[in-house]
């Protein structure tokens, strides 16, 4: 089975590829314009955005904070526990104790929870946003420098020490082969969005 999966994706690849160059062919027999590419690695524009290394500053602080915060509620519910060993087990008062003990584990589970969740929410906006920035821009250059289409540049993805059906998966995912070097606006797209991002906290 795993065999099939290889040799239908080898084979969607090569239709694919072959509509493609009859398209090309089509177009120059047509005598239609030549279509202006460009391609983009956005994982290295992410990777290279001063504003994401900003957001990630700003995650990482909410996340000591919260552990900070995790540390004095664990200290607090230590305390209350301490008092229980000086009580008598069998007393109303021991009693009392260990339920707000729990009441405490319990609240401190919950609140910590919902902040991780809020933080986690938080991530998931951020590179949203960055993303959507990325596309804006992306647009700007293109429409500027008159490119028809702008693809994604993606990574060779490292297929040693997967089986059969990953190595087949990966195949599959890619969404570019081949690009000339002189196609590629990543920096571009990366420089000018950080001269804005820079610009716009200066002032």
């Amino acid at each position: 089975m795993h065999r099939s999966l290889l040799t239908l994706t080898l084979v969607a690849g090569f239709v694919m590829t072959a509509l493609s160059v009859a398209q090309v062919q089509a177009q120059a027999r047509s005598g239609a314009r030549p279509v202006a590419i460009a391609v983009v690695d956005v994982e290295k524009v992410f990777e290279a955005l001063d504003e994401q290394t900003s957001v990630k500053a700003d995650l990482t602080s909410r996340i000591n904070s919260l552990q900070k915060w995790e540390q004095g509620q664990r200290k607090a519910v230590q305390t209350k526990q301490g008092e229980l060993d000086v009580l008598p087990q069998d007393s109303k008062e021991y009693k009392q104790t260990q339920a707000q003990v729990e009441q405490m584990l319990i609240g401190l589970q919950v609140e910590l929870e919902f902040r991780r969740r809020q933080i986690e929410r938080e991530k998931a906006v951020q590179t949203e946003g960055l993303y959507r920035k990325i596309l804006g821009m992306v647009e700007r250059v293109a429409k500027a420098q008159r490119y028809d289409l702008v693809l994604f540049k993606d990574r060779t993805p490292e297929m040693r020490g997967a089986n059969q059906q990953q190595v087949a998966a990966l195949i599959q995912v890619r969404k570019l082969l081949y690009s000339a070097p002189d196609l590629d606006i990543t920096d571009q797209i990366t420089q000018k969005m950080n001269n804005e991002f820079n610009n716009a906290a200066g002032s």
